[in-house]
């Protein structure tokens, strides 16, 4: 069952690296673009990431309450069991 389609615009210099993109690969078009806003919205995400920890760092006291409950954290690691 084919998946659902719509038109996106887009300016015609993308649109001529994304058939660029398309011949390099050998995938079609719809699955490079795919991949693209993939992998940009993942990049978003981790960028939102650092900036968190950015702000936390920023923050002595914070930062020094995240070490703290990390480190008690740490002890229920493998739960006395030995690595292997």
């Amino acid at each position: 069952m084919p998946s659902e389609t719509t038109t996106v615009r887009i300016r015609s210099s993308t649109h001529s690296r994304l058939r660029e993109l398309s011949e390099l690969r050998g995938e079609p078009m719809p699955a490079i673009l795919e991949r693209a806003v993939d992998e940009y919205a993942e990049k978003l995400f981790w960028d939102t990431v650092d900036a968190a920890y950015e702000k936390l760092q920023a923050d002595p006291e914070a930062w020094g309450e995240d070490l703290q409950e990390r480190s008690a954290w740490e002890a229920t690691l493998l739960d006395g069991i030995e690595p292997e």
